[in-house]
Parts: structure tokens; sequence; C-alpha cells
């Protein structure tokens, strides 16, 4: 395995421009990724056509992209850092277990970010919140790793706003594919609450959970686009998205998927549309006959599509 590789990539192609082509960031970063996600997808199939080495198969946890935040610092020094949340997503899922939540890297053996209070202290910035996300694993009999999303702000910066640029990966288009019926894990979009009343929620020594419970103008922002964040605008993001998910959801045990409800890491709601699993929201335990009814006929509605 530790040979010598030689690639051969095409001239003209993303990975190998030729001159007088515009590249940017996206170029090493994004489609690096895309690549890497395609091939260690390539070598998941190949293990599950062994029988030997198909439990060493996982789904896709790869491909994504992060965020810049440039400005000056407190004490008025140009800055650009690249925040590297995005790199504690979810892993895939593996062909007997969960993926891991929030802490895995593939090109990381002990993957680490920044705590909060280091980005604080060092760049013009204040965070509202950054915490796993409910039902951000992909879906599978065992489930993608979640991601985490985080909501930040411009603090005593300077300069009236803040240079954000969003890397793309990821923001539209589920990467983080599913292996052996899993499903890929979640999109990771972006946006900004415009106007928001967040300084004086603060004043008033209020917390925010999320950012739909602010008041301004909520705006999902396309990949690849930046925004210039004002003192009231608020950040908000999926920094890092949850992995895909390995085998037929409906074979997942309705033990985990309780557990998993229990956990906050799925909603009772998704508990029921994507693992046919009915669970009585009062008293937190399973409807083993419901269950039983309700998977039956998402069989047989896929059975009716697959006749089509």
């Amino acid at each position: 395995m530790w040979r010598p590789i030689k690639w051969i990539i095409p001239e003209g192609s993303c990975l190998n421009p030729t001159t007088r082509v515009a590249t940017s960031y996206n170029t090493p970063c994004g489609m690096g990724n895309v690549t890497i996600g395609a091939v260690l997808q390539a070598i998941a199939k190949m293990l599950l056509s062994s029988e030997k080495f198909r439990h060493e198969a996982y789904a896709a946890s790869m491909v994504e992209g992060t965020g810049v935040v440039a400005g000056l610092t407190r004490e008025k020094v140009p800055f650009s850092v690249v925040l590297m949340e995005c790199i504690v997503k979810g892993m895939g899922a593996l062909a007997n277990y969960d993926g891991k939540n929030t802490g895995y890297n593939v090109h990381t053996p002990k993957t680490q970010i920044a705590n909060i209070e280091t980005n604080e202290q060092l760049f013009p910035l204040l965070y509202l919140y950054r915490k796993e996300i409910t039902d951000g694993g992909g879906v599978g009999k065992f489930r993608g790793g979640v991601g985490h999303k985080q909501a930040l702000i411009p603090w005593k910066s300077p300069t009236e706003t803040l240079f954000y640029l969003s890397t793309g990966m990821g923001d539209t288009t589920r990467t983080n594919t599913g292996l052996a019926g899993g499903y890929p894990g979640p999109t990771k979009p972006w946006g900004v609450v415009k106007d928001s009343n967040i300084l004086e929620k603060i004043k008033r020594g209020e917390a925010v959970q999320d950012y739909e419970e602010l008041e301004g103008e909520i705006e999902i922002r396309p990949p690849f686009t930046s925004h210039d964040l004002k003192a009231d605008d608020v950040l908000f993001q999926v920094a890092a998205t949850g992995g895909g998910g390995y085998g037929d959801p409906l074979k997942r045990q309705p033990s985990l998927v309780l557990k998993d409800v229990k956990d906050g890491y799925v909603s009772i709601e998704a508990a029921k549309a994507d693992y046919g699993v009915v669970i009585d929201p009062e008293k937190l335990e399973v409807d083993l006959e419901a269950t039983k009814k309700l998977r039956q006929e998402f069989v047989e509605e896929r059975l009716k599509t697959g006749k089509r």
C-alpha cells in the first residue's frame, strides 16, 4: 500500500489546469476534496465486493469546504483566517457500526480545531453557538456521524464590516454519499440574518440557540459567494456536514433509533419518515406494531416505484 503511486491527470482538467485558466482557493481545496471523495467511494465499493474485507468499507465523509473571514484585528492588523471547524465532520457509517460524530477528518490522525474562546481572542468575532445537528447524519442501517452548526457576529471590529467568503463545497449538493443502500449526509448551507436584533439581545443577556429566533431578514446564500458582515449581521452555517449512511435504513434496530432520538441526533419526525420507526413523543417509547406496519408500507411503496 505504501509503494509510490504514479498519477496520470489529463492536462486541462480541474486537477491539472493549463496556463491562462482562472484558479482560486477552491481549485486545490474543492477539486482535491471531490477527487479524494470519489477515490474513497471507489475503494469502499471494492471492499464491499470482498467477503474478507467488506467489514472495512465505510461511507463517504470527505467532500466539503469551509469559510474565510478577513478584516482588521482589534489592534488594526490585517488578518485573513480559514475557519477550520469544517474538519470535525461526521464520519461515514461502517458495515457494522455508526460513524463517529463531529470529530473526524480523513487527512488527520488526531483531528483538532480551535476553541471558540481562542478564535474570539485572536479575531474580532463572537460566537453565538456551536453545536451538533439533529438529523445531521446520513440515514442507514448504521447512521452516519452528525456534523455541527454555528453562528457568529463581528465583535469590537475596528472596521464597519468583516469580509466572509464561502468556499462552497457541499453547500447545496449532497457530497458525502451513502453506501450499500445508505443515504448521503445532508448539505451544509450558510446564510446571514441581516439587520438583526442580536445586539439588543446581548445587552439584555439573552442567549441565542438558533438564528431563526432572531428578528431581521434571513438570506440563504448561494455557494462560492461572499458577504460583508456588519455589526448586527449574524452569519450562520452548517460548519461540518454529516457522514453517509450504510445499509437500508428500514433494517436499523428500532432501539438504536430511539436512542438517537433521546440523544438528540435524530428527531421524532425523521425517525418515522426516514427509518419507519414510530415513537410516542410523550413516553419516548417505540410503538412496535405501528413500526412494523409502517415499514411494510414503505417496502410496498418501494416495490411499486420499482415497477414503474
